[in-house]
């Protein structure tokens, strides 16, 4: 992973497995080494905010913010499905999942096809649908994995990071 890629992961993550360009990262002052995995820095947390932020006037911000106009109503759909999921482990909850993410799938796809940032987080979300439905419920919503709750929050926060928005506007 270069230090581009590496950067906006652990702005996505806050942390994550220190990789190639991690010592590029560390130099520069926008993480640190801790144990083993590598944590942003405020500095770190500026820089990606402005590095990764698409520029008004730019053909990929307005894909995103079409793309984000689209995922909010899901938004709160995921949000609401994965909380439930801590009552009720039943197989109506995992149908309600696969609906959603049927409802995501396009959305995701037309993005990633014109904004290459975005263009894998179909396929995680997609990996972790099939686990969760597969019985490997663990990748519903446990934040030790790419669950599909932890993936679709990383889309979020990166629409968000893409758009120059905080969580909350």
């Amino acid at each position: 992973m270069q230090a581009e890629e590496l950067l906006l992961q652990l702005r996505l993550r806050g942390m994550c497995a220190p990789g190639e360009g991690a010592a590029i990262l560390v130099e520069q002052g926008y993480a640190t080494q801790r144990r083993d995995k590598l944590v942003l820095t405020p500095d770190g947390r500026r820089e990606a905010d402005a590095r990764f932020r698409y520029d008004d006037a730019s053909p990929e911000r307005a894909r995103v913010v079409r793309a984000y106009e689209r995922f909010l109503p899901l938004n709160g759909a995921v949000t609401q499905v994965c909380s439930d999921w801590q009552i009720d482990r039943g197989w109506k909850t995992v149908e309600r999942l696969g609906a959603l993410d049927d409802k995501a799938g396009p959305v995701l796809l037309t993005l990633g096809e014109h904004v290459p940032r975005y263009a894998h987080y179909r396929g995680l979300l997609r990996q972790a649908r099939t686990q969760v439905e597969d019985g490997a419920h663990e990748w519903f919503v446990s934040p030790a994995i790419d669950s599909y709750h932890t993936v679709w929050m990383q889309l979020h926060e990166d629409l968000l990071l893409g758009l120059g928005l905080q969580r909350g506007e």
